[in-house]
């Protein structure tokens, strides 16, 4: 769905949060110092807490939660869960930005943020959900109203801690619903056009074919005058030719159209 492809563009099914010693705070993505990126092609575990804890420069230690790994794994590409065969627990491992986490249950790299929180982190804690979660998650925690006496304005209110993942969330449906709309729009066009070119071929087929009709008519009826069956086929040779010039201006208007909206 539409909603679906948009967590997937924005890896809003991805958590964030930091532990302290008495509780744990969420986070936003763009508070971490680093970026969770995730390889959709590999078999991932959902509700796994790792966390990632500095070590000084660009290394960071993945360390796996003391127990709850599982040979159940999310297909972020089928959105769906598949079995493994079962695998010791993984190890907790110093990797650098850039560098492939693998585990039977998971493969990640991390990116640097380039304007984190100013805040230094002892740890960032990830999770993943499945697609279908984050979508729930950010549609039942928005409400969208339009002002009672300005229909123009839009009222949206989110409840929840990831109001800056909602923003992204509303302004990427935007960009895409306005693609969408310009890529309709083209191919009525698209089609439009080629429907005149086919009625144009059309109208010629039938002027020709009425101009040879003519001719045979002078010839076999002795007709020279413009009255009668002669002034009846140059009417219709006239409205043809009408048609004719009104689907070239038509073909014309659409194609200064068309570069306007490619502009």
């Amino acid at each position: 769905s539409h909603n679906e492809y948009l967590v997937n563009q924005l890896d809003l099914f991805i958590n964030y949060t930091t532990k302290g010693l008495i509780k744990a705070t969420y986070l936003d993505k763009n508070d971490s110092p680093v970026i969770f990126e995730v390889d959709k092609e590999h078999l991932q575990q959902t509700h796994y807490p790792i966390s990632i804890v500095p070590k000084g420069g660009d290394r960071y230690e993945i360390v796996h939660p003391e127990e709850g790994f599982s040979t159940n794994l999310y297909n972020y590409k089928t959105e769906s869960f598949e079995s493994i065969d079962s695998y010791a627990k993984p190890a907790n491992k110093i990797i650098k930005i850039g560098e492939w986490y693998t585990s039977p249950n998971l493969r990640f790299k991390l990116a640097k943020n380039t304007e984190p929180s100013k805040i230094n982190f002892d740890n960032i804690i990830v999770t993943m959900v499945p697609v279908n979660q984050a979508v729930n998650e950010i549609v039942g925690n928005m409400d969208v109203s339009f002002d009672k006496e300005i229909a123009s304005i839009m009222i949206i209110s989110k409840s929840g801690y990831n109001l800056n993942g909602t923003v992204s969330f509303l302004n990427k449906s935007i960009e895409e619903l306005k693609m969408k709309r310009l890529k309709d729009q083209n191919m009525v066009d698209k089609n439009t056009v080629q429907y005149i070119n086919e009625n144009i071929k059309e109208v010629k087929r039938k002027l020709d074919s009425a101009a040879l009709k003519l001719n045979n008519l002078k010839v076999n009826e002795r007709l020279y005058d413009v009255q009668g069956k002669d002034m009846e086929v140059l009417t219709k040779l006239t409205d043809l030719e009408e048609k004719r010039t009104e689907l070239i201006s038509k073909i014309n208007s659409l194609s200064n159209i068309r570069g306007s909206v490619n502009k």
